[in-house]
């Protein structure tokens, strides 16, 4: 029984190592100050609504600004991609 565990928990080691790793990111992200010292312009984009709600209810449980919800995401996209310039990854 203790060695199921065991193997079950070592096969897990893969899933929680990549969420320590995201969660390692997140926390650089929302530490550094994004938009800052670069612009910021204020855009009307036409969104899902869900993604509107969960923009807000992220925003709302995490403490954070609307804004940095939104450009978080929006580095996370651009990141997994490749499509970041150099200097902002």
């Amino acid at each position: 029984m203790l060695n199921d565990l065991a193997v079950r928990l070592l096969s897990l080691l893969p899933d929680i190592e990549a969420l320590v790793a995201r969660e390692r990111d997140r926390q650089r992200l929302l530490s550094t100050p994004i938009g800052t010292p670069r612009h910021t312009i204020k855009k009307t984009y036409v969104v899902d609504t869900l993604y509107v709600d969960l923009i807000e209810r992220y925003a709302q449980a995490e403490g954070l600004e609307l804004k940095a919800v939104l450009n978080l995401a929006l580095h996370e996209f651009f990141e997994r991609r490749h499509y970041l310039p150099t200097e902002t990854r």
